[in-house]
């Protein structure tokens, strides 16, 4: 009785005790201790399995941050060249007036260190954009996420004629998140955006935010032609793609979705039928939420 009750509570410290006489007990004792050592294995391997699987979704996560690097590097290329246009110019202008002191070039030095903490500043967020890292979260800005995302994608979105507009509240509790992990799926969504709007006049997409007791729900909607699906849960699924052959993997939206999860938030995709497309994420709110101002 104790090796089933062991069995039953996951704990395989005992085995019945056997007389090896071949009565009934002994059968019986037989049976409890071999059902015991299967179940013990099927547990093992299940767990070996659910390890695997981590650490394929963690590896599809991190290749799919640097493809999507790769895609981005157009607005890295552009967040980079402006503060070194920025060092360039003044170097320029303080070499043409060598006799000036440093006290006369003060404000143009510090103009300079300024756009060289913007380049270290981009430098470290490519570096944590594209590292492994385990989901740890702590009280965020409610803005870091998506508006760092619009950053890195900013010129893609000006190349392309798109308006975005922001639609949010004054003030902002922060939410529980890790921004490196959630930028990664504001990307995603303003860049499926961004291309579903490639042959529509006057694209724009829309990013609003709206607070309740417990979350904030981030809407991300476009004025393009919408997704055509039976089921709208299924743009979630793994490969699933409304993109030309060629151009999209599938994996964006599924990634993205694993990613909301680990944050213990949702994500859905909203049908409006002949109004663009329309996703809404659900991030908890910080335990300790301090209010920001936009």
């Amino acid at each position: 009785m104790a090796t089933l009750l062991g069995v039953a509570n996951a704990s395989f410290d005992t085995r019945a005790p056997r007389t090896y006489e071949g009565d009934e007990w002994d059968v019986l004792a037989y049976l409890v201790n071999t059902t015991a050592d299967e179940v013990q294995n099927l547990l093992q391997d299940l767990e070996t399995e659910r390890e695997e699987l981590r650490t394929a979704q963690v590896r599809l996560i991190q290749s799919e941050r640097l493809a999507a690097l790769g895609r981005l590097s157009a607005g890295v290329a552009h967040e980079i060249n402006q503060p070194l246009t920025v060092i360039t110019g003044l170097t320029d202008l303080i070499r043409l007036e060598p006799d000036k002191t440093i006290a006369d070039v003060e404000e143009d030095l510090a103009l300079i260190a300024e756009a060289c903490r913007q380049l270290c500043v981009i430098a470290d967020s490519i570096r944590s954009y594209g590292r492994t890292s385990h989901v740890t979260t702590s009280a965020t800005p409610a803005l870091a996420a998506p508006e760092g995302a619009a950053q890195l994608l900013s010129t893609v979105l000006q190349d392309r004629g798109i308006t975005l507009t922001w639609d949010v509240p004054s003030s902002l509790p922060d939410i529980e998140a890790n921004v490196d992990e959630l930028r990664q799926v504001f990307i995603n969504l303003l860049s499926n955006a961004s291309d579903a709007l490639a042959t529509v006049e006057d694209p724009a997409i829309t990013v609003s935010i709206t607070a309740t007791a417990r979350e904030l729900v981030y809407r991300v909607r476009d004025n393009g032609p919408g997704v055509e699906l039976e089921s709208p849960s299924s743009i979630f699924e793994p490969f699933v793609t409304t993109k030309s052959a060629g151009e999209g993997t599938g994996l964006g939206l599924s990634i993205a979705q694993r990613i909301v999860v680990d944050h213990h938030g949702s994500i859905e995709y909203i049908s409006l039928p002949d109004q663009g497309a329309c996703f809404d994420v659900h991030i908890p709110r910080a335990a300790r939420a301090r209010a920001h101002r936009r």
